[in-house]
């Protein structure tokens, strides 16, 4: 199984998520989102990342699917691990009469099984989206199903593995994808954006259609320094450290005894940021060596702790290490 389940779809939209997670600080069930980030004990050790035809629509076909796959390849994506091609919602136009999976025929003439040899012969798996909420996504038909026929079908076609939406419930382990360059946000933050699913280890899918994407979403998404943050084994998720009015820290323990550090200015005006080393178990004159992982500036070497003003809606993303 895909070592992750999607939350309601109906719950978040792009612009509304970026904003909440800018203003509100997201939560689920009433804990911390950090909270929610802890991978199944059936989970892979990393996150996994990829990309997801959810762009495209209920009209998404096959060509664009074999289109996003070479997009991948050629955008340097698959070389920095998204090996992940998500068919989403709609992709079904109903069930056969025995109740098993039927692809659209106008939108897959080819089959499911031929799709998914054009993404393996790229190097990449291969993942169908299945319902399992009371009604399908998009409202379209209904997803009563029998999961042993399903996956049978579903090695037939060649599928690496299917991924479980619960469209019309309310459950849901991770926040939405990332849509950068989609949403209603500026540079900076669409910075923030990806800065926090790197604090909290959670699936990075790119929700956006990566066949036309600009330079500047791009090099959000292959950011190396980001990514190592991101996929850190034994990949323990970040926590919200505090919160002072606009401003937020975040810290995530890292497997080389360091952390990675997100300052974020969730308000209109400056504000200083600061933080004490003694707050994540350092001696009062203890020292990290700091790193801009955005910008991949030395800081340098901060004694005691490490302060820093930030403009509005503007964060930093920092590794320290001993």
């Amino acid at each position: 199984m895909l070592p992750f389940r999607r939350r309601s779809r109906a719950t978040l939209h792009p612009a509304r998520l970026l904003l909440t997670l800018l203003t509100f600080g997201l939560t689920v069930s009433g804990s911390p989102l950090a909270s929610a980030a802890t991978p199944d004990e059936d989970a892979a050790p990393k996150p996994p990342m990829g990309w997801s035809t959810s762009s495209l629509g209920c009209a998404v076909n096959e060509q664009q699917i074999r289109e996003g796959a070479d997009a991948l390849v050629s955008s340097g994506m698959k070389a920095a691990g998204y090996q992940y091609v998500i068919v989403d919602a709609c992709w079904q136009s109903a069930r056969d009469a025995g109740g098993g999976l039927v692809a659209d025929p106008e939108r897959f003439p080819s089959g499911m099984k031929a799709l998914a040899d054009y993404v393996h012969a790229r190097g990449l798996k291969f993942v169908l989206q299945l319902d399992s909420g009371e009604l399908a996504c998009q409202r379209r038909s209904p997803p009563a199903h029998s999961d042993d026929s399903d996956a049978r079908q579903l090695a037939a076609w060649r599928v690496d593995t299917p991924q479980s939406d619960w469209c019309a419930a309310a459950v849901w382990k991770e926040p939405d994808l990332p849509r950068l360059g989609k949403a209603a946000g500026n540079a900076d933050e669409y910075r923030t954006y990806m800065s926090l699913w790197t604090l909290l280890g959670v699936p990075l899918i790119a929700g956006i259609d990566v066949r036309g994407m600009d330079a500047g979403t791009r090099s959000m998404l292959l950011n190396r320094q980001v990514l190592a943050v991101h996929q850190d084994s034994p990949g323990q998720p970040g926590r919200r450290l505090r919160r002072v009015g606009d401003l937020d820290i975040w810290v995530r323990p890292l497997s080389d005894g360091g952390w990675a550090i997100l300052m974020l200015n969730r308000g209109p005006t400056e504000l200083p940021a600061k933080l004490d080393w003694t707050e994540l178990g350092l001696p009062p004159r203890g020292s990290l060596l700091l790193r801009d992982l955005w910008t991949g500036r030395n800081v340098g070497r901060e004694r005691g702790g490490y302060a820093v003003t930030l403009a509005p809606h503007t964060s930093q993303l920092l590794r320290a290490v001993p």
